[in-house]
């Protein structure tokens, strides 16, 4: 009995490891088809101290993308508006907005005001 004891263990260790290694290449083939795609409704790029940089945001109807300093002011953000006219504001320093560049669907095809309001996403 003892000499059946342990070619039946080896046999089952050998069959857990073929097992186990035929999983692992099920999931390398099927990572290796997938593509690689990141989806999120809003993200954020931030510099080596992890301070934002970059601000991605799509959740509502406006989609913006708005470029921060070193201290977190705004200094460029671009907007798609509810009615899908581009828009693009320029700041100064202290974070105000001084320069605005709006596109609308009909009418004038872009507009420039100086000391606008800046784009709140809702």
């Amino acid at each position: 009995m003892k000499k059946l004891l342990l070619p039946f263990c080896l046999a089952i260790l050998a069959a857990a490891y073929l097992i186990q290694y035929l999983q692992l290449q099920q999931l390398r083939s099927q990572l290796a088809q997938q593509q690689l795609e990141i989806k999120t409704q809003r993200m954020m790029v931030v510099d080596k101290d992890t301070n934002p940089r970059i601000v991605l945001d799509a959740e509502g109807e406006e989609v913006t993308l708005t470029m921060l300093d070193q201290a977190g002011t705004p200094r460029l953000q671009a907007v798609m508006d509810v009615n899908d006219s581009g828009n693009l504001f320029l700041f100064d320093i202290e974070g105000n907005p001084r320069v605005g560049f709006f596109n609308e669907q009909s009418g004038e095809v872009l507009q420039y005001l100086d000391n606008v309001e800046p784009f709140v996403p809702q």
